[in-house]
């Protein structure tokens, strides 16, 4: 489990970037659906090849059944536009302290569909509990004590009570979106998981769901007129444009993608989505190292009390499995017993 945690880490850190470089590619006048769908397809390219080859034998065969549930996985594509949208209307900060809502929203979804065991008898089930909370209060204290956080915040109440007029246009449209694609991205974790029970292929199921997100963002940009836009991005965007698309497509998409499938299979979707607050984290300290922002005690108690859940997280899944493996061999045991050798 180790290299499922340090992987998990690295893909925080990818994306990190990747949040950047987005938000360069939106202020040049991306369209969102053309940078969604050709992430998309890069990914795709990546990891196509990457799943023939490691799951060439243990794969299960291709059939309707297992397309069908692949298309589910179509909730990705919520995701990745309505993030797209919520960013272009707000900022980094803003987009990175709300995806700390990702461990809540995955622990519920996935208690209520019973893909992760939570036994609040258990000390394991207190420990998640537990571990939660500490990573969405820890990235609280991060984002809200961040500066821009501080004065966007200090704007709207400011608007509500009629004394100033909020200078961030479009603000309430960026939150709604960016709420919209962390729900959807629960959602996708949880769907994955379900997936995965039936099809442990981490890669394939990766790689299918970004090609199918390509297919339906490929059949909306051709229904709204978008297909100019598709055919001409390579020769009319800027360099820097289509730097932050293959990041997106390669790294974002493609890699983080692939890490996170196989993490989900080896540890379940509260598991990855436990580590979506140390990105929170990861921008805090960019601020601090790049932007001269000081870190003060509350930041710097907001970056322990992440590390905290993170760890208390990683001891209930590792105790858990611990007393399911126990438990599997205390029944075993008495039915080898019974068991008549005939010479």
């Amino acid at each position: 489990m180790l290299a499922v945690h340090a992987s998990l880490v690295v893909t925080q850190f990818c994306f990190a970037g990747f949040e950047i470089l987005a938000r360069i590619a939106l202020v040049d006048g991306v369209d969102h659906l053309v940078f969604t769908l050709y992430r998309n397809f890069l990914a795709s390219i990546l990891l196509l090849p990457l799943a023939y080859f490691v799951e060439k034998k243990k794969r299960p065969a291709l059939n309707f059944k297992f397309v069908l549930l692949s298309l589910c996985l179509g909730t990705v594509t919520i995701n990745q536009m309505c993030y797209l949208i919520g960013l272009q209307y707000t900022n980094t900060v803003i987009a990175s302290a709300l995806r700390n809502l990702i461990p809540v929203l995955t622990f519920v979804l996935a208690t209520i569909l019973r893909v992760d065991e939570l036994d609040v008898k258990k000390l394991d089930g207190v420990a998640k509990i537990l571990g939660t909370l500490l990573g969405l209060v820890g990235a609280v204290l991060l984002s809200s004590h961040h500066p821009t956080v501080r004065e966007i915040l200090r704007h709207q109440f400011l608007r509500r009570r009629g004394d100033l007029e909020l200078q961030t246009s479009g603000w309430e449209l960026g939150i709604g979106c960016l709420l919209l694609a962390f729900l959807s991205f629960a959602l996708f974790l949880v769907l994955q998981s379900l997936l995965l029970k039936k099809y442990a292929a981490p890669f394939s199921i990766g790689a299918f769901s970004c090609l199918f997100s390509t297919l339906q963002l490929g059949i909306i940009s051709a229904s709204f007129g978008q297909a100019s836009k598709i055919w001409s991005f390579w020769t009319t965007s800027q360099p820097r444009v289509i730097l932050s698309v293959l990041y997106a497509g390669l790294i974002g998409s493609g890699f983080v993608s692939g890490v996170q499938s196989w993490g989900v299979h080896k540890g379940g979707p509260v598991l990855v989505a436990a580590y979506q607050p140390l990105e929170t984290v990861l921008v805090t300290l960019f601020y601090v190292f790049f932007g001269g922002q000081a870190l003060d005690p509350l930041s710097m108690g907001g970056i322990l009390l992440v590390f905290a859940g993170l760890y208390l997280l990683a001891w209930a899944q590792r105790h858990q499995r611990q007393r399911k493996l126990l438990l599997d061999q205390s029944i075993r045991e008495p039915l080898l017993d019974n068991v008549v050798i005939v010479e």
